[in-house]
């Protein structure tokens, strides 16, 4: 019996059988580069695995009509299925950011639970003269070394998913009652991790730097109109994490512990808001000098002298916030923001 034009043969001696298996094998080894490249613009996320899913089952119609079920075809039958496999993984991968499932609930079992939130809201002890004729103020500690004098490294406690960090009843809210949930993107998912406390440098709290003081910059919605400004605050975050991919893991989301010791700005326009922000500052600085003996030049390094855990920085289209404190927040492993093309 001969087979229609490129058809495997199903019948026949072993030889044949094993003839065909080669011809399967060689075609799915050239026509998966095709398909890979074919479906690359599709992304990672839960459409991408849809499409896909989509082209396997048209062509799994395709090759029940005899003149279809060719050898060609087959192999791109077998591609799709592997690219689907491929697809999932790396869903899976997103949503554990980058950890299997025993790590991801290992990571939220041993996550600290603190009755108060850590680290010092009192001014570091203030520096003793070399000599009663000093006349100009040595320059202040780095931000590291303060962070260090001030128990600011200390791990944030962690939840599942931002879902869950909403329903918390200890985290600070916005002027409307609702939670206040900050985002910071950053470009690799090693980074989000460490400010979660989670790897090998998740120890220490890194200190950033930024215009309106050093810390670890945030997106944060308006306080006097956050529903207005939500979508704002995400689409900052997701642009400090650069590529569109995997943002539910470069992106974190976390909150404010209430008990954290964070200065805000109510006043009922963004304009009193910015200026009360901009004397605020300038009255940090003085008083950071004036009670630790230190020059500061810095808004951060003197807010974390003077023992402030955060601070927010009024914008017209919502707000930043510099953390100093990483223990004054509750942050989510899940972020829940979905890919560009999902």
């Amino acid at each position: 019996m001969k087979a229609p034009e490129g058809q495997l043969v199903k019948q026949g001696t072993r030889e044949d059988r094993k003839t065909s298996r080669e011809e399967l094998r060689k075609a799915v080894s050239e026509n998966n580069p095709k398909v890979q490249d074919e479906y690359d613009w599709v992304g990672s996320g839960p459409k991408a695995v849809a499409e896909i899913k989509r082209s396997y089952r048209m062509m799994q119609t395709l090759v029940k009509s005899p003149e279809l079920d060719t050898v060609a075809n087959k192999a791109r039958l077998i591609n799709l299925r592997l690219l689907i496999y491929q697809k999932e993984k790396e869903l899976r991968e997103r949503r554990l950011p980058g950890r299997d499932p025993k790590t991801y609930e290992a990571a939220l079992r041993e996550s600290p639970k603190y009755d108060k939130t850590p680290g010092s809201s009192s001014p570091i002890p203030k520096r003793v003269p070399k000599d009663s004729g000093e006349t100009e103020l040595p320059w202040s500690p780095s931000l590291k070394s303060l962070y260090e004098k001030q128990g600011f490294n200390a791990k944030p406690e962690l939840v599942a998913t931002v879902d869950d960090l909403r329903k918390r009843k200890d985290i600070v809210t916005n002027s409307d009652g609702s939670p206040r949930i900050f985002y910071r993107g950053v470009t690799i998912g090693e980074f989000a991790d460490q400010f979660k406390g989670l790897g090998s440098e998740g120890g220490s709290h890194y200190p950033g730097k930024g215009m309106f003081g050093n810390g670890s910059y945030a997106a944060a919605p308006s306080y006097n109109d956050p529903e207005a400004t939500a979508g704002n605050v995400i689409g900052i975050a997701k642009a400090y994490a650069g590529e569109r991919n995997n943002l539910s893991s470069k992106v974190t989301a976390f909150a404010l512990r209430k008990d954290a010791n964070v200065v805000e700005f109510n006043g009922k326009t963004t304009e009193e808001r910015m200026e009360q922000h901009m004397w605020w500052g300038e009255e940090t600085v003085r008083d950071a000098e004036k009670k630790t003996g230190y020059r500061f030049t810095d808004l951060g390094e003197a807010a974390a002298a003077l023992g402030i855990h955060a601070f927010t920085v009024p914008q017209r289209d919502g707000d930043y916030l510099v953390l100093l404190n990483r223990g004054a927040i509750i942050a989510a492993m899940d972020s829940q923001i979905p890919d560009e093309n999902e």
